[in-house]
């Protein structure tokens, strides 16, 4: 009879392996120890957690545990070769931006804030973290964010945060900052497309939901 393991890794044979799920990603290195467990919460903590951390939560070994650490490297390593060939993505709409940013962002455990320089086709240039902050908050001045676009040669730009909460709910300083960056951005004459939130799975577009903001 098939273990679970090996159906999974027939599936990622025949059909690739985007088409595993979650859950299956996760028992596939965890085996029974994932069964009844979320398998979304596992793949936040892997990023957060050290191996011994790993161990002691998930009863894991050792070889289990170093095994789903160097998976999650590997994927990190992935997203930054590929942000050599940046130019060939385009975001049509403020879900481009999020999905683009959900892995990146959405398991870090403090506050960070990107900006994403645009061309005029609204293809993504570069993309850079200008702060890093606490649990709670991060500090963000618009200098930081146009002079890398400014640098970038960026005709327009996004930007977005993660909230360590896992809500992507807006503060007040979060629209206090974005209508300050939309003010800057006419003014330089580099508008400020959207400001996006990263929850766990979910974001929010400041362009979708206070469209005002940008008239």
């Amino acid at each position: 009879m098939k273990t679970n393991k090996c159906m999974i890794r027939e599936k990622l044979a025949a059909y690739g392996s985007e088409t595993l799920t979650n859950q299956e990603l996760v028992e596939y290195f965890l085996g029974n120890n994932a069964l009844h467990s979320d398998a979304n919460l596992i793949l936040r903590e892997v990023a957060k957690k050290t191996v011994k951390e790993l161990m002691v939560m998930y009863g894991l070994t050792m070889a289990t545990a170093v095994s789903l650490k160097a998976a999650e490297e590997f994927g990190r390593r992935l997203f930054s070769l590929n942000e050599k060939s940046i130019p060939n993505i385009r975001f049509g709409c403020p879900e481009d931006i999020a999905q683009y940013l959900l892995p990146r962002l959405s398991a870090k455990p403090v506050e960070e804030f990107v900006v994403l320089c645009l061309n005029t086709k609204n293809n993504l240039i570069a993309c850079q973290p200008v702060s890093k902050g606490s649990l709670s908050s991060s500090v963000v001045h618009p200098r930081e964010v146009f002079n890398f676009a400014i640098v970038s040669r960026a005709a327009a730009l996004a930007v977005a945060h993660n909230h360590p909460s896992g809500l992507a709910v807006p503060s007040k300083e979060d629209v206090e900052l974005t209508m300050a960056l939309v003010r800057c951005g006419k003014l330089l004459g580099i508008p400020l497309q959207d400001h996006i939130i990263i929850g766990q799975g979910e974001y929010y577009s400041f362009r979708e939901h206070q469209a005002a903001c940008f008239e």
